[in-house]
């Protein structure tokens, strides 16, 4: 699919031609934000992963190291339900500083979710290649234009 540039865009100049430059969400089947749950679903071991910013990289990868929350199964399906996240979906931070922190979510669970500090793209894989998407995000361009942001 070829369409035109969008006007303005910080990006034209480095993406070939031929090539879309559209908004994340029009290449998205979903993008969400986390939720910030009771406290009494959150515990340090068993459940669902809970992710926080300390779990993101600016590698594109969750930080397996960083210390991990859990939530409860019943939270994640009902307090908790629109911001379930699954492999192959990318995470991002959108509370700093610092701003472009990013995993692609691998089948290390079968399900994920987030708090309110993380937004979650979940491709359509028909538009865009996930791993092309995440080295955008975590690319010179990408990050210098969230930290003009901040």
């Amino acid at each position: 699919m070829v369409c035109e540039s969008m006007p303005g865009s910080p990006f034209s100049d480095v993406v070939p031609r031929d090539w879309a430059i559209t908004e994340a969400d029009s290449v998205s089947l979903k993008v969400s934000k986390g939720t910030t749950p009771p406290k009494t679903e959150v515990s340090e071991n068993g459940g669902i992963p809970f992710l926080r910013v300390n779990n993101l990289s600016f590698y594109g990868s969750l930080q397996k190291d960083s210390d991990f929350i859990y939530v409860s199964k019943a939270a994640h399906e009902k307090f908790l339900a629109r911001s379930k996240a699954y492999p192959g979906d990318i995470l991002m931070n959108i509370v700093g500083p610092p701003l472009g922190k990013t995993a692609l979510l691998d089948e290390s669970w079968p399900e994920y979710n987030m708090n309110q500090a993380i937004v979650f793209y979940r491709l359509d894989t028909q538009h865009v290649v996930p791993e092309y998407f995440l080295a955008f995000l975590n690319s010179h361009n990408a990050q210098n234009w969230l930290q003009s942001r901040l």
